[in-house]
């Protein structure tokens, strides 16, 4: 009863955080929105940028997922189009002009994505050791999970998409996301055996692998 009542608690919080996340996330896209129309210059890339890191910050500081927040923004913001269905909202934001001025922000963020990932897989393998990735429990593992992915994959495709087994079912890349989401668990909660030289491992393979589909198919 200890075990269940722990739990509910634990579904609890994971839910009570999430719809709280999800609250916030709704309330700053209004609000952002709202802010894009009100600003007269044309430097609102970099403000909506560092509004968002405030967001991060905050969400962190109150132990919500923050890079569910994050995802949540971009979301919302995509879909801006969708708050027309509220007339009181549709009266007092110019929709027309917010897309406009968001096709800029998806063109400087898209110009900004190659920068971004390769500044951090440089600071990624910077804090790398190489006694971490040349365990043999380490290579064991990541081979293991490796496995566990493309036998998941190859299911997917066999039972559901019964078309195009190839190359598709290698391109299954892990990259910045799963660094981000390994560096936000709490010390506490990570597994021993699980470090950051599996991880790398990991990354590494698949996309080798997904080298190796994509080289196929323009080969065929």
């Amino acid at each position: 009863s200890n075990n269940l009542g722990g739990v509910d608690d634990w579904v609890l919080g994971i839910s009570k955080s999430v719809l709280i996340t999800i609250l916030f996330s709704a309330i700053f896209t209004v609000g952002l929105v709202w802010l894009v129309t009100k600003l007269r210059n044309h430097v609102k890339f970099f403000l909506i940028l560092f509004l968002l890191l405030l967001v991060y910050s905050v969400a962190k500081l109150f132990h919500l997922p923050a890079l569910l927040l994050v995802f949540l923004f971009g979301l919302a913001l995509n879909n801006t189009f969708l708050l027309d269905r509220w007339k009181w909202l549709s009266e007092k934001i110019d929709l027309v002009k917010v897309q406009e001025d968001l096709k800029y922000m998806q063109v400087s963020a898209t110009e900004s994505t190659f920068l971004v990932r390769t500044f951090f897989f440089v600071v990624f393998g910077y804090s790398l050791q190489w006694d971490l990735i040349l365990k043999l429990n380490v290579i064991l593992l990541s081979f293991g999970i490796v496995v566990i992915i493309f036998g998941l994959r190859f299911l997917f495709f066999k039972l559901f998409a019964k078309k195009h087994l190839f190359p598709e079912f290698l391109i299954a890349p892990r990259g910045l996301i799963t660094v981000l989401l390994f560096y936000s668990i709490p010390q506490d909660l990570q597994i021993g055996s699980v470090n950051l030289g599996s991880v790398f491992l990991v990354v590494v393979i698949t996309a080798i692998t997904m080298a190796a589909g994509t080289w196929k198919k323009r080969q065929s």
